[in-house]
């Protein structure tokens, strides 16, 4: 359950779990730090990330099997990694991604994620470069018209899909198209 988190700018970076005492450490903005914790099992344990605001990448939240989320607040977020390509990897867990528009979001993964519905709008996200949403259940993605996005694998459930205008996409993949 170690979280590696990447400060946008310099600042005091604290994480609980549960109702544990928030560890805390002076941090610089672009370096990353390493959040641990002496719990064996994390079912349904709360995990707060305060600052979010300020931070920059979420590398490997998969092994905390995340459920409820929001990071909707997250608006200097560029990284966020939530899924897994590990062989027998799979969250069954998260239903839903709350992730408002953020301009400089620019890797979402969250392979893997078999019960994660919906659609996702990334109209507000106009950097974003990398996609992999293979093993969800998302049913629609809407990119930036204009967009930086360069890598987007899609699951089998996509019955809707923008893309406009998208002169650096290089890499789109579905598990099917039967949907579309």
């Amino acid at each position: 359950y170690t979280l590696r988190i990447t400060p946008y700018s310099d600042m005091y970076l604290s994480v609980a779990y549960g109702n544990s005492t928030p560890q805390a450490v002076r941090a610089k903005g672009g370096e990353e730090y390493i959040f641990t914790t002496s719990l064996t099992t994390m079912d349904d344990t709360q995990i707060l990330i305060y600052c979010a605001e300020n931070i920059q990448a979420l590398n490997d939240l998969s092994a905390c099997y995340i459920r409820a989320n929001n990071f909707a607040y997250a608006t200097r977020l560029k990284t966020l990694i939530i899924g897994s390509n590990v062989t027998g990897y799979a969250n069954p867990f998260i239903t839903t991604l709350s992730l408002k528009d953020n301009t400089l979001l620019e890797t979402l993964d969250i392979r893997n994620c078999p019960n994660l519905t919906g659609t996702l709008n990334f109209s507000g996200c106009p950097n974003l470069l990398t996609l992999l949403a293979e093993g969800t259940s998302v049913t629609g993605v809407s990119f930036a018209t204009n967009g930086k996005i360069q890598t987007a694998h899609l699951p089998a459930a996509i019955s809707s899909l923008t893309l406009n205008n998208l002169s650096y996409l290089s890499d789109l993949s579905l598990e099917s198209y039967n949907n579309l």
